[in-house]
């Protein structure tokens, strides 16, 4: 009750309310349009590095990676430095 004998209303929204957008997507463009684009140039060169993704597709090297970790089309075969992308359809 405050001064007036009135119920005192709460100020502040709750704190653990979820969030509304992910934090760790990118902002500017859809996962599954990255990741389609990504296969595209898989396709053209399967030996292509995150770093050449990034370059050609206008996005920085880390989102090439949190793009390919999540996908469940697209993985890596073989060792670091001598193997290849492949694309599941």
């Amino acid at each position: 009750l405050d001064a007036q004998n009135e119920p005192h209303e709460p100020q502040n929204e709750p704190q653990n309310e979820p969030q509304n957008e992910p934090q760790n997507e990118p902002q500017n463009e859809p996962q599954n349009e990255l990741e389609t684009q990504i296969i595209v140039l898989i396709r053209e060169n399967s030996k292509i590095t995150k770093n050449e993704m990034a370059k050609r597709l206008g996005v920085s090297r880390a989102t090439i990676g949190r793009t390919l970790q999540v996908s469940s089309r697209i993985r890596y075969v073989g060792p670091s430095k001598g193997g290849h992308w492949e694309v599941d359809d």
